[in-house]
């Protein structure tokens, strides 16, 4: 089995802006980027997710999750 987890393209670009920002100003003082955890809630509500970089939180709200057959 797999596991799908789908963000819409209004959450994949607010992520990938959120991600940029910090990753420019560390290729620009020539570190290695640090990149982020993508996380994925999953309780009796529902299923959510954010990105969180050291003490950065990106809340991105509800997502798509499920088993898939491979």
């Amino acid at each position: 089995m797999a596991i799908v987890i789908r963000l819409s393209h209004e959450q994949e670009s607010l992520l990938m802006q959120w991600a940029a920002g910090k990753t420019d100003a560390e290729v620009s003082a020539d570190c290695e980027p640090s990149g982020y955890d993508l996380m994925i809630g999953v309780s009796a509500y529902g299923t959510d997710a954010r990105a969180v970089s050291g003490s950065r939180v990106l809340e991105l709200g509800d997502c798509e999750f499920r088993f898939e057959p491979k």
